[in-house]
């Protein structure tokens, strides 16, 4: 029982961390479907990491109110109603709506079971929990591939690709023109 209890709870943390990464993966095609510019990810960031500081903070209550499982289904169940709300956002602002259930669903089942297995496991568990969130984070953004490949949507974004060598290049071109006008000047 104390292994598949112990395997359950790295597969609630590789999920915890499988969503963490996808609004990045996903979002130069999200922001040509919402007509949005690249930074509003950020404002969706952000109000999900808000709702999880809140949530956070508020675990220390709810854990000694409620049994961890009870907080571990309801967050469960908060997270995945965030998440479907992402897939059917036909508006950027609903993205927001949904971002409030999926933050606080995520700050307080990673609280709880952070809180569980420092109680009842030895720290090399633990450590290998926050690695099990990284294999999520990691994973994630090749489902969302995948995902955006299977759909035929990939070629919405491959020019999204060609950006940060367009900059680079762009960067070094200034860089040289600069250099040059240095090196004119101090000959004057």
């Amino acid at each position: 029982m104390g292994s598949l209890l112990i395997a359950v709870i790295y597969l609630i943390f590789i999920s915890l961390g499988l969503p963490d990464s996808l609004l990045g993966s996903g979002w130069p095609t999200m922001q040509v479907y919402f007509g949005v510019p690249s930074s509003y990810a950020g404002y969706v960031s952000m109000t999900i990491s808000f709702m999880t500081i809140i949530s956070a903070l508020m675990s220390p209550k709810l854990i000694s109110r409620i049994h961890t499982k009870w907080i571990v289904i309801c967050s469960i169940l908060l997270t995945i109603f965030g998440l479907c709300g992402f897939s059917i956002s036909s508006k950027y602002w609903m993205l927001f709506i949904f971002a409030i259930p999926y933050g606080l669903g995520a700050g307080a089942i990673d609280s709880a079971i952070n809180h569980y297995v420092a109680n009842n496991y030895s720290g090399s568990v633990m450590n290998f929990l926050h690695c099990f969130y990284g294999v999520g984070a990691v994973i994630s953004p090749n489902i969302m591939a995948a995902a955006l490949k299977s759909l035929s949507l990939i070629h919405i974004s491959e020019p999204t690709r060609r950006t940060p060598i367009s900059y680079a290049v762009f960067c070094l071109k200034k860089k040289k023109k600069l250099n040059v006008r240095l090196i004119n000047a101090s000959e004057k």
